[in-house]
């Protein structure tokens, strides 16, 4: 029988987005596509909008203008 070997999953070291900046309308919808680095490591990220009164953000990552204004929303690896 033949003995299986599980190597460690890498440790998330960053997250790249999609896009850097976005502008939408009040009541529009976009969603940011994120991605966990290296490869191979655990894909889950967390979303949070510093301006909810401005953006609101889902934990999928689709976030809304809710009034016009500007918010930076921060994306991390739940790992670490």
């Amino acid at each position: 029988m033949m003995e299986q070997v599980r190597l460690p999953v890498p440790k998330p070291s960053s997250v790249k987005v999609d896009k850097a900046t976005n502008s939408i309308a009040v009541g529009e919808k976009a969603t940011i596509i994120a991605t966990v680095l290296p490869s191979g490591s655990k894909q889950e990220v967390t979303f949070v909008s510093a301006n909810t009164s401005k953006v609101t953000v889902k934990t999928t990552g689709e976030y809304t203008a809710v009034a016009e204004g500007s918010s930076v929303i921060t994306v991390a690896a739940k790992e670490d």
